[in-house]
């Protein structure tokens, strides 16, 4: 497993409940991260994490708060490590610097609290984070300054009603009705 973006703290225990690489390292083993999740919720975060994985194979690593959440996600099969991407501690304890033996490459930031990607962003700036940045929103207003602070943002809420109808216009319009795309029969 590669961890080049973990720097333990100097003479300092990170607190118990923010044991956030180390303590995973041995069920880890193996991955080579280039793709990083923060926000493994049961809806966004977690099938993008699922999604990107079936895309690119196991090269991703999750990040969530919550340690009864990271229990469930490894007992699903995904690398998931505890960390708070709004907690000065964990930034303390990550260097997401591009460089040679750092291969991190994206950053999706699927946290359901706008200021909290916020946060996340700016700490990525200040780590000299070079490689590609994605957020969500969920209004135009938190697109447009997501955008201003140097992510790619992607509003869920506005294409969540693409996705019905796409959805919709596949499993039934086409299916049931024999309607294709600018067809009506």
């Amino acid at each position: 497993m590669f961890l080049g973006f973990y720097l333990p703290l100097r003479g300092r225990k990170p607190r118990s409940d923010q044991q956030v690489f180390a303590d995973k390292i041995a069920v880890l083993k193996g991955v080579v991260e280039q793709i990083i999740v923060f926000g493994i919720g049961p809806r966004v975060g977690s099938s993008a994490y699922d999604s990107m994985r079936e895309r690119y194979g196991n090269i991703l690593i999750g990040v969530d708060q919550q340690k009864h959440k990271v229990s469930q996600h490894l007992n699903a099969g995904r690398n998931v490590l505890q960390g708070d991407a709004t907690d000065i501690d964990f930034w303390a304890r990550v260097n997401m610097t591009q460089q040679e033996n750092n291969p991190i490459k994206l950053v999706m930031l699927a946290m359901p609290d706008h200021n909290a990607n916020m946060e996340a962003i700016a700490e990525l700036g200040k780590n000299n984070f070079l490689g590609m940045i994605v957020a969500t929103a969920q209004f135009d207003d938190e697109v447009e300054e997501l955008k201003k602070a140097g992510a790619t943002a992607f509003n869920f809420c506005a294409e969540a009603g693409y996705g019905f109808a796409n959805y919709t216009s596949k499993a039934f319009v086409e299916d049931s009705l024999g309607l294709t795309e600018n067809n009506q029969g």
